[in-house]
């Protein structure tokens, strides 16, 4: 069985980690719509998937291993294959 390529896909190095306090101490403002996708990412990044076992039943799933959830090394895992599961799952 072949492994896929682990690609890094770091929540944080994808979205923008600004907050409201720091765009303001750079003279910068922040739109609505900005501030609902930095509330939105912050909660997808606080979101404990590892204590979620739906998820790790569902990520087994998607890891062609259903009979045995996920573990916290694979929920953790930073390729675009957990990163897309966490988001449909958050979603």
């Amino acid at each position: 069985m072949d492994t896929p390529p682990v690609v890094n896909n770091d929540l944080s190095a994808k979205l923008p980690v600004e907050t409201p306090h720091s765009a303001a101490d750079h003279g910068n403002s922040i739109s609505a719509t900005q501030q609902v996708e930095i509330e939105i990412y912050e909660k997808l990044r606080s979101y404990p998937f590892h204590t979620d076992s739906e998820f790790a039943k569902g990520l087994a799933i998607i890891l062609s291993h259903p009979d045995i959830p996920a573990t916290e090394t694979e929920i953790g895992r930073n390729d675009d294959l957990v990163l897309q599961a966490k988001c449909f799952y958050f979603s």
